[in-house]
């Protein structure tokens, strides 16, 4: 079945696509899975490489094979992944002004359902942030790279599940905090 999906970013097409040559980082960034072993490639078209994921939601492990079929420096990436779910992705980069055009195509042997689809597009969403934040230069954007880099993409997704869930409690217990201490000194 196929899927495609398109975003327009505000980066030159060369930043974008550069980010693609780092194949883990961006298996890592997908919602889908958990990537527990990614292989050493060389990023070259032909190139073929192992990566063994875990899906979320069916919790089944899949080893896939994966081979760079089709590569044109700065303009289009296809991989082919093979194991038990065979699947396509392919990535081109076109430019757009002085924005840059993402299409992502992916095709598989079975029907992707919804779930997918919106995995599929929250997974290049999130690439498109990383791309907007790790291009600036501040300290908060190179701090926030360091963070995202080390600790989140080396989670599962249930584990950046339970992290969101624990700060959302402790930023809930901090604000019901300063509401105590205002209303202690303020009101009686």
């Amino acid at each position: 079945m196929n899927y495609s999906y398109s975003l327009v970013l505000a980066l030159p097409p060369q930043r974008v696509f550069a980010f693609f040559s780092d194949l883990e980082r961006w298996f890592r960034l997908n919602p889908q899975w958990d990537v527990e072993s990614f292989g050493k490639y060389v990023f070259t078209q032909g190139s073929t490489f192992a990566v063994t994921v875990r899906y979320d939601r069916s919790e089944e492990q899949v080893a896939y094979q994966v081979s760079i079929t089709d590569l044109v420096e700065g303009e289009r990436l296809a991989l082919a992944l093979e194991g038990t779910q065979n699947r396509k992705f392919s990535i081109a980069v076109q430019p757009q002004g002085s924005a840059t055009k993402l299409l992502y195509e992916e095709e598989s042997e079975s029907a992707l359902s919804d779930d997918d689809k919106t995995e599929i597009n929250l997974w290049l969403r999130s690439v498109g942030n990383y791309l907007v934040v790790t291009s600036r230069r501040t300290l908060r954007s190179r701090l926030w790279k360091y963070f995202v880099d080390r600790l989140w993409l080396r989670m599962s997704p249930f584990g950046r599940r339970i992290t969101i869930f624990i700060l959302l409690g402790e930023a809930f217990s901090l604000a019901l905090f300063l509401l105590f201490l205002v209303w202690h000194y303020y009101f009686r």
